[in-house]
């Protein structure tokens, strides 16, 4: 796998994805509701890629939401259907193998280098932001990571970016940029992947989300 295609994994690995070891030789796969997202991976991954699937329909996840408590009265109309891309199985996914938590699950490595395109993919998958324009803040959601907020620190350090202004602790872990430092951000991601251009402020900067 070429340089960039690792890098967007190890983004997609800090988000939503995830490592199927099920097999003898892993994937990484992306479950989300933004089809043109996982679209414009399979087309990046090529012969790396085992395409998009449907995977859940909005009433199947309504149902999930609610059997696992995470929400009592959940309306269907708040779900929509859920899509999954895949990479191939391939020896070179065992260095996505961060599952390393006592409970099992998935710990980010030390030494993870946040490039511009590690941070955008990393963006996508669990951050946001809140006013727009010069008024925007990027939001970040890492909810394993609680209690790793100096690992977190260092990457951006070492990436030369702003550390993080705060940690939010109140719903496990998120990470948090003032306007300027958020400036700066966008500027070093670059533009916007297809299907989350949303995630990006305006130019005209009358936005808000």
């Amino acid at each position: 796998m070429s340089d960039k295609q690792i890098e967007i994994l190890t983004g997609i690995m800090m988000g939503d994805g995830t490592l199927n070891r099920r097999n003898n030789t892993p994937t990484v796969e992306v479950k989300c509701i933004n089809n043109e997202y996982l679209d414009y991976l399979d087309n990046i991954f090529g012969i790396f890629s085992n395409g998009v699937s449907f995977y859940m329909s909005g009433r199947e996840s309504c149902k999930q939401a609610v059997d696992s408590g995470l929400a009592e009265d959940a309306e269907i109309s708040n779900y929509s259907d859920v899509y999954r891309w895949m990479t191939i199985n391939h020896t070179n996914l065992y260095m996505f193998d961060w599952y390393t938590g006592e409970k099992g699950e998935k710990v980010w490595p030390e030494d993870i280098d946040l490039t511009p395109t590690v941070l955008k993919h990393w963006y996508v998958g669990d951050g946001n932001y809140r006013g727009g324009g010069s008024r925007c803040t990027i939001r970040i959601s890492a909810a394993n990571e609680r209690g790793n907020e100096e690992k977190i620190s260092s990457y951006f350090k070492r990436a030369g970016l702003p550390k993080p202004s705060r940690f939010d602790h109140s719903r496990g872990l998120t990470i948090v940029f003032n306007k300027e430092e958020s400036k700066q951000l966008f500027e070093y991601m670059g533009e916007s992947v297809p299907g989350f251009e949303r995630k990006w402020p305006s130019k005209s900067g009358d936005d808000d989300e």
